[in-house]
């Protein structure tokens, strides 16, 4: 379980203090472990635009296949885990905007590295996304 907040005057401040209590209530007596992480937000629309209008569709005019295509081609090569269950390819909308920013950077070095295609950065791009 997970529970939002933020932290005032050094204490967690729930974003649902009724259900942080109830859930930490039904722990009574147990040892647990807290995690404390930062939060990130998830990927932005502008970020998800720039992969496939401007990143996917490059490297789609370059190799002939379609965006679907490359969508597929990257995840599996960029975002595969591997598990004792097997391997699986994480979608991107899973990815915090840091992770998708490292996520496109590797895309953009591979196209220039195998293919030869320089990827503009989004402010190297004349048009909205």
């Amino acid at each position: 379980m997970k529970h939002f907040g933020i932290v005032k005057d050094g204490q967690f401040v729930a974003k649902n203090p009724k259900s942080y209590r109830y859930d930490i209530f039904q722990k009574e007596g147990q040892h647990i472990i807290v995690s404390i992480e930062v939060y990130r937000s998830k990927r932005s629309n502008d970020q998800n635009r720039y992969l496939w209008g401007v990143v996917y569709d490059l490297i789609a005019e370059t190799t002939g296949h379609t965006v679907d295509e490359i969508n597929e081609i990257m995840k599996t090569k960029f975002l595969t885990v591997h598990t004792d269950l097997g391997d699986y390819s994480k979608s991107s909308k899973s990815l915090n905007t840091v992770e998708f920013m490292e996520y496109i950077e590797q895309i953009r070095l591979w196209s220039m590295e195998y293919l030869g295609t320089r990827i503009p950065l989004p402010n190297e791009v004349d048009y909205e996304f």
